[in-house]
C-alpha cells in the first residue's frame, strides 16, 4: 500500500513538473494562472498555457487545447507548450510560431485525426498592444482594450496545411485586463445536473463587473 501511495504522489509530482513556471521581471504587468483539468484522474490535461517575459520587455503568451483527454493529450499538450517556448526565444513572428507548432503537433500526435486549438500572442513592451493569432481557438475577453485590426480565426493545429493564421492587434489602455481561456470553462454544465451549457455570457457578465 505504501509503495502505490508512493507512486501515486511521485506520478502526481511529475504531471505538476510539466506545468510551466511563470516570473516576470519587468514592471507594467502581471500574470494570474488557474488550472483545472477535465480528467479527475489526472492532475495535467489536454489544456496548456505558458508566458514568456522577452529580452525586449515584451510578454509572449500561450493558451491551446489538444482535442481529447488522457495521457496521450497531456504529452502532446506539454510539448507543444515546450516547442513553443523554444521556437519564441527564437525571436519568431507570431504566424511563424502557429507553423512551428503544427509542425510539431502532426509530427508527435499519435492520432492522425488528433487536432490543437491554440492563440500566440505578444504584449508590446510599452503594454500599449496586444497581438495574437489564433488557431480555431475561442478568442480573448477584454477589459480597456480597443480593437485596431481584427483579424480571422485561423484552422486549428493539424487540421490544413499551407495555412496562414491572421493577426488581430488591441490597443491597450494604460489599465487593461485580457482574459485567455479554453472552451472547458464555457462548456461546462450551468448547474450541478443540468443539460444546459454554461455559455460565455455568466463569464463576460462577470468581467464587466470588475475594473481593469
Amino acid at each position: 500500500r505504501q509503495a502505490s501511495i508512493e507512486l501515486a504522489e511521485l506520478h502526481a509530482r511529475f504531471e505538476r513538473s510539466l506545468l510551466p513556471s511563470i516570473a516576470l521581471d519587468g514592471g507594467g504587468a502581471g500574470v494570474a494562472t488557474f488550472y483545472r483539468p477535465g480528467d479527475g484522474r489526472l492532475s495535467l490535461g489536454g489544456d496548456f498555457y505558458d508566458c514568456l517575459e522577452l529580452p525586449d520587455g515584451s510578454l509572449a503568451l500561450l493558451i491551446g487545447d489538444v482535442a481529447g483527454h488522457g495521457p496521450a493529450a497531456a504529452a502532446l499538450g506539454a510539448g507543444l507548450r515546450n516547442a513553443w517556448r523554444a521556437l519564441a526565444l527564437g525571436d519568431l513572428p507570431l504566424h511563424g510560431l502557429l507553423g512551428g507548432l503544427q509542425a510539431v503537433c502532426v509530427r508527435e500526435r499519435n492520432d492522425p485525426y488528433t487536432f490543437v486549438t491554440a492563440i500566440v500572442a505578444q504584449v508590446s513592451s510599452d503594454r500599449t498592444e496586444l497581438r495574437f493569432a489564433s488557431a480555431g481557438h475561442p478568442p480573448p475577453l477584454t477589459l480597456g482594450a480597443t480593437a485596431v485590426d481584427r483579424g480571422d480565426n485561423g484552422p486549428p493545429l493539424g487540421v490544413a496545411q499551407d495555412t496562414a493564421w491572421p493577426l488581430t492587434r488591441l490597443a491597450l489602455d494604460d489599465a487593461a485586463t485580457v482574459l485567455l481561456y479554453t472552451d472547458g470553462l464555457v462548456e461546462g454544465r450551468a448547474a450541478p445536473g443540468a443539460a444546459e451549457r454554461m455559455g460565455i455570457g455568466p463569464i463576460e457578465e462577470l468581467l464587466a463587473q470588475t475594473a481593469p
